[in-house]
Protein backbone atom coordinates (compact mmCIF):
# COMPACT_ATOMS: atom_id res chain seq x y z
CA UNK A 1 0.00 0.00 0.00
CA UNK A 2 2.84 2.28 1.01
CA UNK A 3 4.75 2.07 -2.46
CA UNK A 4 1.06 2.93 -4.45
CA UNK A 5 0.80 5.82 -2.31
CA UNK A 6 4.62 6.67 -3.32
CA UNK A 7 4.52 5.76 -7.08
CA UNK A 8 1.12 7.97 -7.12
CA UNK A 9 3.39 11.20 -5.45
CA UNK A 10 5.88 10.40 -7.67
CA UNK A 11 3.78 10.74 -10.89
CA UNK A 12 1.95 13.73 -9.32
CA UNK A 13 5.34 15.75 -9.17
CA UNK A 14 6.50 14.32 -13.16
CA UNK A 15 2.93 15.70 -14.05
CA UNK A 16 3.05 18.75 -12.45
CA UNK A 17 6.84 19.54 -14.01
CA UNK A 18 5.67 18.76 -17.19
CA UNK A 19 2.37 21.22 -16.98
CA UNK A 20 5.40 23.95 -15.55
CA UNK A 21 7.66 23.42 -18.59
CA UNK A 22 4.79 23.89 -21.00
CA UNK A 23 3.37 26.52 -19.01
CA UNK A 24 7.19 28.60 -19.23
CA UNK A 25 7.91 27.60 -23.17
CA UNK A 26 3.89 28.75 -23.97
CA UNK A 27 4.83 32.10 -21.50
CA UNK A 28 7.84 33.10 -23.03
CA UNK A 29 7.40 32.18 -26.68
CA UNK A 30 3.69 34.47 -26.03
CA UNK A 31 6.06 37.16 -24.24
CA UNK A 32 9.06 37.50 -26.55
CA UNK A 33 8.15 35.85 -29.62
CA UNK A 34 7.81 38.17 -32.77
CA UNK A 35 4.52 37.19 -35.67
CA UNK A 36 5.40 37.07 -38.81
CA UNK A 37 4.11 35.83 -42.04
CA UNK A 38 5.85 32.31 -43.25
CA UNK A 39 4.81 30.05 -45.99
CA UNK A 40 4.48 26.28 -46.21
CA UNK A 41 7.48 24.87 -48.06
CA UNK A 42 7.39 21.04 -46.96
CA UNK A 43 4.82 18.46 -45.94
CA UNK A 44 5.79 15.29 -44.26
CA UNK A 45 3.49 12.58 -43.75
CA UNK A 46 5.42 9.88 -41.74
CA UNK A 47 2.02 9.19 -40.13
CA UNK A 48 -1.57 10.31 -39.31
CA UNK A 49 0.12 13.79 -38.07
CA UNK A 50 1.88 15.40 -40.65
CA UNK A 51 5.05 17.60 -39.94
CA UNK A 52 4.43 20.88 -41.75
CA UNK A 53 7.75 22.37 -42.50
CA UNK A 54 7.42 26.74 -42.91
CA UNK A 55 10.05 29.06 -44.33
CA UNK A 56 9.49 32.35 -43.19
CA UNK A 57 12.24 35.81 -42.75
CA UNK A 58 13.29 37.38 -39.24
CA UNK A 59 12.91 40.79 -38.16
CA UNK A 60 16.74 40.80 -39.22
CA UNK A 61 16.39 39.78 -42.39
CA UNK A 62 17.45 35.95 -42.09
CA UNK A 63 15.62 33.21 -44.06
CA UNK A 64 14.76 30.67 -42.00
CA UNK A 65 13.12 26.83 -42.94
CA UNK A 66 11.87 25.27 -39.30
CA UNK A 67 9.34 22.66 -38.45
CA UNK A 68 6.13 23.72 -36.71
CA UNK A 69 5.80 22.32 -33.56
CA UNK A 70 2.15 22.80 -33.48
CA UNK A 71 0.46 21.51 -36.98
CA UNK A 72 -1.78 24.70 -38.61
CA UNK A 73 -4.36 21.52 -38.90
CA UNK A 74 -4.39 22.28 -42.27
CA UNK A 75 -2.63 23.59 -45.37
CA UNK A 76 -0.73 22.72 -48.51
CA UNK A 77 2.41 23.55 -49.70
CA UNK A 78 2.60 27.07 -51.33
CA UNK A 79 0.22 27.94 -48.55
CA UNK A 80 0.96 31.39 -46.74
CA UNK A 81 0.43 31.49 -42.50
CA UNK A 82 0.80 33.75 -39.64
CA UNK A 83 3.52 31.98 -37.37
CA UNK A 84 5.04 33.28 -34.36
CA UNK A 85 8.92 32.86 -33.35
CA UNK A 86 11.22 32.98 -31.23
CA UNK A 87 13.85 35.21 -31.43
CA UNK A 88 16.38 33.64 -29.78
CA UNK A 89 16.05 30.90 -31.52
CA UNK A 90 14.15 30.96 -34.31
CA UNK A 91 13.86 27.00 -34.97
CA UNK A 92 10.79 27.86 -32.38
CA UNK A 93 8.36 28.18 -34.57
CA UNK A 94 4.59 27.88 -33.75
CA UNK A 95 1.70 28.85 -35.92
CA UNK A 96 -0.70 32.29 -34.82
CA UNK A 97 -4.71 30.92 -33.37
CA UNK A 98 -3.05 27.00 -33.02
CA UNK A 99 -3.20 26.92 -29.42
CA UNK A 100 -1.61 23.43 -27.40
CA UNK A 101 -2.05 24.99 -23.79
CA UNK A 102 -4.40 22.01 -23.21
CA UNK A 103 -1.97 19.50 -24.41
CA UNK A 104 1.05 21.03 -22.88
CA UNK A 105 -0.22 22.46 -19.79
CA UNK A 106 -3.78 21.42 -18.71
CA UNK A 107 -3.77 17.53 -19.32
CA UNK A 108 -0.55 17.31 -17.21
CA UNK A 109 -1.79 19.42 -14.55
CA UNK A 110 -4.93 17.61 -14.01
CA UNK A 111 -3.33 13.77 -14.42
CA UNK A 112 -0.90 15.81 -11.43
CA UNK A 113 -3.62 16.87 -9.69
CA UNK A 114 -5.66 13.42 -10.29
CA UNK A 115 -2.18 11.66 -9.07
CA UNK A 116 -1.73 13.95 -6.05
CA UNK A 117 -5.42 13.08 -5.33
CA UNK A 118 -4.96 9.55 -5.17
CA UNK A 119 -2.13 9.58 -3.63
CA UNK A 120 -3.65 11.30 -0.18
CA UNK A 121 -6.61 9.25 -0.62
CA UNK A 122 -4.40 5.87 -0.76
CA UNK A 123 -2.40 7.14 2.40
CA UNK A 124 -6.01 7.62 4.20
CA UNK A 125 -6.54 4.35 3.47
CA UNK A 126 -3.34 3.21 5.01
CA UNK A 127 -3.50 5.23 7.92
CA UNK A 128 -7.25 3.74 8.96
CA UNK A 129 -5.94 0.20 8.34
CA UNK A 130 -3.25 1.01 10.83
CA UNK A 131 -5.27 2.49 12.61
CA UNK A 132 -7.93 -0.04 12.63
CA UNK A 133 -5.38 -3.60 13.04
CA UNK A 134 -3.36 -1.07 16.13
CA UNK A 135 -6.46 0.23 17.93
CA UNK A 136 -5.04 3.76 17.83
CA UNK A 137 -7.31 6.55 17.63
CA UNK A 138 -7.19 9.14 15.49
CA UNK A 139 -5.51 12.31 16.56
CA UNK A 140 -8.00 15.54 16.09
CA UNK A 141 -6.64 18.96 17.09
Amino acid sequence: MRARVGVLLVCAAMFLLIAAAGFYFEHSLAMRGVTVTGEIVEIRSADAHPTYMARFTTVTGRVVVAELMTSPGHGAVGDHLDIVYDPQDSETVQPVGVDPYYLQVAIPAVAGVASAAGGAWEYRKVRRLKQDVTGDQPVTT
